[in-house]
């Protein structure tokens, strides 16, 4: 009887002992940051696998992605040699289906598996497991994956009471699972959520820096020959996906003509993107290139999409690219000749379908054959060259980009020019222009804001004494012309002299100085001091 009464009362503090160690296991869970959960995983197989004296705990997990088992967790107990590595990648098939069907497994020795397991069979013997309980991992309609329950060191009996404290274990990891998957879930939700902000925020701002680019890709001026070359030549390549590498002068318009090619591409629909490799640091090429995650680096707080990414089933257009960085020339070689990259600070490997025009104005060759640029990267873009033609080697477009400027500046500055003298135009079309048509543009702003009234002047604007022939001029013969450069002073004061003789010298009334030059009279009088401009003494 005292025996009977002992081993009542040790069960039921062996009963009390698991139901308070169920009650810390599942309390464990409670709140646990996602980046502490694997340690309280493992903690809590430790104590279960002590407490029921089991020589081996697995949990197998079905990764949504591979549609197959992938063991995710694993204790052993101290002193029992460790299984074949074949159970680290292998899951026994046929008792995790019997699992997966709502069954609980029960096997006091593998002998007990049906002929239709003979894989498991061969599992088991490799990996010396001599008996286990196999129960699945399902909390509400969510199959999550199986725990294993198995005795290496000899053939155990499990009693129908020990199985239901198992399945009790189960059911709590299965909760915690489930619950890890939604917060994953709603995790992945919000980074999507986040990515989608951003991605929208940098296409705006891009679109925002290229509004200029894309409006006046239509308009691109040009009847000379050599620029006519050019736009046959981007006929030929838009329809196709082939690099393009413009070639040229700074101001010569390779950035309208990446875009023309663009918008006359299969892709035109399609992002097109652009990185001024010149204007960015080294540091921080790549992250804007490819992107980072938050904290790849020192001030990386959130995470950046890439502009190669955001040009993704696009065009991407790199300026400059004979000023990236040589360290960074390697990954954009990859990128472009398998579409991989990777953000900084992950291992994730993405894939972009992008479409590259590359321009610059150094020899790309030359500094491939002094390292300064790899020689790889250049073969690789170098795959339909197109050389722009400076200014000076098209001379005959010069009117057209004049009256195109004018057009398009002339309210900007609040001006309206009604003539433009022949001199002034012989004048722009005898000069070299250095900085090319974004020289030309400056220039006739700048006269646009500087010419009194409705002529256009640029006398005193240009950089340099003018070349003294025409002969390359389409309408100037072999005339040869001389022009002195003037201080802005100077050509105010003829030109407000000339006005006011015109007038008579009148500065109110019908027909004043003032009103032809479209000032107040006032205005006038405090320019006509400044310049030293005074009406001459009456004679006689």
């Amino acid at each position: 009887m005292l025996d009977e009464i002992k081993m009542h009362t040790k069960s039921h503090q062996n009963e009390q002992d698991f139901e308070s160690l169920l009650a810390n296991f599942s309390a464990s869970f409670v709140n646990t940051p996602p980046d502490e959960l694997d340690q309280r995983i493992n903690a809590a197989l430790q104590d279960m696998g002590q407490f029921l004296a089991i020589d081996l705990l697995e949990i197998w997990l079905i990764d949504p992605a591979e549609t197959k088992y992938k063991q995710a967790y694993r204790w052993i107990k101290p002193g029992i040699t460790p299984p074949s590595d074949l159970m680290e990648e292998t899951c026994s098939p046929f008792l995790s289906e019997h699992a997966l069907d709502g069954e609980t497994v029960v096997l006091s020795r593998f002998e007990e598996l049906t002929t239709d397991a003979g894989r498991d069979v061969a599992i088991l013997q490799s990996s010396e497991v001599k008996s286990t309980v196999v129960l699945p991992l399902v909390a509400g309609n969510s199959e999550l994956g199986v725990i294993y329950f198995e005795s290496l060191s000899s053939d155990r009996i499990w009693p129908e009471k020990f199985v239901v404290r198992l399945q009790l274990i189960g059911e709590i990891f299965a909760n915690v699972f489930l619950q890890c998957q939604k917060e994953r879930d709603l995790q992945s939700a919000l980074e999507e959520n986040i990515e989608l902000r951003q991605r929208l925020e940098t296409e705006n701002k891009i679109l925002q820096e290229d509004v200029y680019h894309t409006h006046e890709t239509e308009r691109v001026i040009g009847h000379s020959e050599a620029f006519g070359h050019v736009l046959k030549q981007v006929g030929r390549v838009a329809q196709t996906d082939s690099t393009v590498l413009l070639l040229g002068e700074t101001g010569t318009g390779k950035d309208l003509v990446a875009n023309r090619i663009h918008l006359h591409s299969r892709r035109a629909h399609q992002p097109l993107i652009r990185v001024n490799c010149a204007a960015l640091p080294e540091t921080l090429f790549e992250s804007e290139l490819f992107g980072h995650e938050k904290g790849a680096f020192t001030g990386s707080v959130s995470r950046k999409i890439g502009r190669f990414e955001l040009a993704d089933s696009g065009t991407l257009v790199l300026d400059e690219i004979g000023e990236m960085p040589l360290h960074s020339q390697p990954k954009l070689l990859r990128a472009l000749q398998t579409g991989e990259y990777e953000r900084l600070g992950s291992e994730k490997t993405r894939i972009a379908h992008v479409r590259l025009i590359a321009s610059t104005n150094r020899d790309l060759e030359e500094m491939a054959e002094k390292g300064a640029f790899r020689p790889d990267l250049f073969y690789r873009i170098n795959v339909f060259p197109i050389t722009m033609p400076p200014l000076r080697a098209r001379k005959e477009d010069i009117p057209f980009l004049v009256e195109f400027f004018v057009e398009k500046l002339q309210s900007h500055v609040n001006r309206k020019i009604t003539f433009i003298p022949d001199e002034t135009m012989e004048a722009l079309k005898a000069y070299d222009w250095p900085g090319n048509i974004r020289e030309l543009q400056n220039v006739i702003e700048r006269s646009l804001i500087l010419s009194p009234g409705g002529t256009l002047s640029v006398v005193g604007l240009l950089k340099k004494k003018l070349s003294t022939t025409t002969s390359a001029m389409p309408m100037g013969g072999n005339t040869s012309i001389a022009i002195d450069v003037k201080t802005l002073d100077d050509v105010n004061r003829d030109y407000i002299r000339a006005v006011c003789e015109r007038c008579g010298w009148k500065i109110h009334g019908t027909g004043n100085a003032a009103e032809l030059l479209g000032i107040n009279p006032n205005t006038l009088r405090a320019r006509m001091k400044k310049l030293g401009v005074e009406r001459p003494a009456m004679v006689g």
